[in-house]
This record gives structure tokens, sequence and C-alpha cells, in this order.
């Protein structure tokens, strides 16, 4: 997608707000309803390759179908030049520190808060209402996590850490502020404050 380009007679894209590694999402007008819109589209080097198509698809049906305050509205679906998904456009901020170092007390309270209420809602969708009963594999979640980081760990390892330093190091670990929940906003790519 290009600036200034419309999609579907309707869509105008204004610009880039940032790309992950599947995909762009752009800042864009709604001719139509006369408001502002996100679109997220796949990269074009994934386009032709239909298992990027199909997931990216599932995406914005997975996130369709999720009904919470906190959580993006998607609005439409479409493939034009590359699939692309409209959803609601939230004007702010992209807190990228755990700690969120520029809030006051209050604002980090008020945004955990909402954080883990979002994350409790998401723990009640019953995957097969929304179509993910087939995505990824059920069950021992935070085992296959916790597999996972100790290979991406030993794969990085620079030295021997003994078992004094790796509590200190679990205690440090464990007093930083909302880790596993940044990483969840992050995994879901959907959260609003």
């Amino acid at each position: 997608m290009e600036i200034g380009q419309i999609i579907k007679e309707r869509y105008e894209i204004i610009q880039l707000l940032g790309e992950g590694g599947m995909s762009y999402v752009y800042k864009a007008n709604d001719k139509q309803l006369k408001r502002t819109v996100a679109i997220k589209t796949l990269k074009p080097n994934y386009v032709q390759q239909e298992k990027f198509v199909e997931r990216f698809k599932r995406e914005a049906q997975t996130a369709a179908n999720l009904n919470h305050p906190n959580i993006v509205q998607i609005f439409d679906w479409g493939i034009g030049d590359e699939p692309f998904f409209v959803m609601e456009y939230i004007e702010g901020t992209v807190i990228w520190e755990s700690h969120i170092p520029h809030g006051s007390e209050t604002d980090r309270f008020e945004i955990y808060a909402s954080m883990n209420e979002t994350i409790a809602n998401l723990h009640s969708v019953d995957p097969y209402k929304i179509g993910l009963e087939n995505f990824g594999k059920p069950g021992n979640y935070v085992a296959r996590q916790v597999s996972r980081w100790t290979k991406q760990y030993r794969n990085s390892e620079t030295e021997e850490i003994s078992l004094n330093s790796l509590s200190t190091a679990c205690a440090v670990l464990s007093k930083t502020p909302g880790g596993f929940l940044l990483r969840t906003y992050d995994e879901f790519s959907v959260f609003k404050r």
C-alpha cells in the first residue's frame, strides 16, 4: 500500500504507523463514515503464500469475534493487491517499557488493572466459538513456554549461571511489574486503554 492509495473505493491511506515481521499498519481515512481507521496489511513477500494469507485472515476473524471495550474492533476485511483488515484507530502512546517510566503511580495502576481485566476476559473466551479450535497446541502452555525459553537461553548462554545468581535473577525478574502482561499485549496486538 502507498500513501494516498484508496482501497475498496473507501479507505484512503494517510501514513504508515508501523510494521511487524509479517505486516504493516497504516492510518487511513474511511471516506464513507468520515472517521480515522487503522489498516493492517500483509507484507508483499507473504501474499503469495497461502498459509500466511490464511493465518492473517484467521487473525482478523478471531479479533472480530472478541467483544471487550479494551480490544479494538475489526470493521472490514478484504483482498486487494494484498490481504488487509480495517480496525478501530486508537490515538495514544505505545508503551514499550514494562515499568511505564513516564506515568504516575496512578497511571501505572490503571494501565495494569485494565490489562489484567482484559487478559482475564480473554481467558474466559471459548476458542471454539471464535474459530481457534485447531490453532496452536492444546494444553500445557506454561510448560511449553518454559521449555522454549530454556532452549533459547541455552542456545545463547555465554557462561554458566550458579544457583545463587539464578535465585537473584529470578527475584529481580519477579519484581518487574507486568513483564508477562506486556508480552501478552504485544502478542495479541489488540489491547487498548
